[in-house]
């Protein structure tokens, strides 16, 4: 069980650069985020973040410095192989929409885009939804547009 913030820290830190020979804390100090392969997406809300590099994928839950978060020691979800040998994983986006059966609540999920030109969505909780092939070449980037958004590439978002 992590006791504090800084143990969270640095258990993400081991996860993302376990391919690495050096320790991430060392090596980086508080320039981690700089990291060319680390990939970073925060939920609509602000409450939950996904980080990836390589071919690993880090959900976590932001923590904010109240009373009723201060002994919150709630886990990472940790996905070790988010996408097949010889890829790695080139975007991160958290995707929210509103579902028909959830009575104006949101559904979210984590799409990751693969150097392959596959893309996986998975939940919060890092259950594997749905992955497809899209292109031979990499994701680079991904758009998102409501169904009620118009036909119009102008709405993209």
């Amino acid at each position: 069980e992590l006791e504090n913030s800084e143990d969270c820290l640095e258990q993400a830190l081991l996860f993302l650069f376990a391919d690495t020979d050096d320790d991430p804390l060392l090596e980086y100090a508080d320039k981690w985020l700089d990291d060319a392969q680390l990939r970073v997406a925060i939920s609509p809300s602000g409450l939950q973040v996904a980080m990836a590099r390589g071919k690993r994928v880090l959900i976590a839950k932001v923590h904010v410095n109240d009373e009723a978060n201060r002994n919150s020691t709630e886990e990472p979800v940790l996905i070790d192989e988010a996408c097949l040998e010889g890829e790695h994983i080139e975007v991160v986006v958290w995707l929210s929409y509103a579902s028909t059966q959830s009575r104006g609540l949101k559904d979210e999920c984590i799409a990751v885009g693969t150097s392959a030109g596959r893309v996986r969505f998975y939940s919060p909780a890092g259950f594997l939804l749905h992955c497809q092939r899209f292109d031979d070449s990499k994701i680079v980037g991904m758009h998102v547009r409501g169904g009620d958004a118009g036909a119009s590439k102008d709405d993209i978002s």
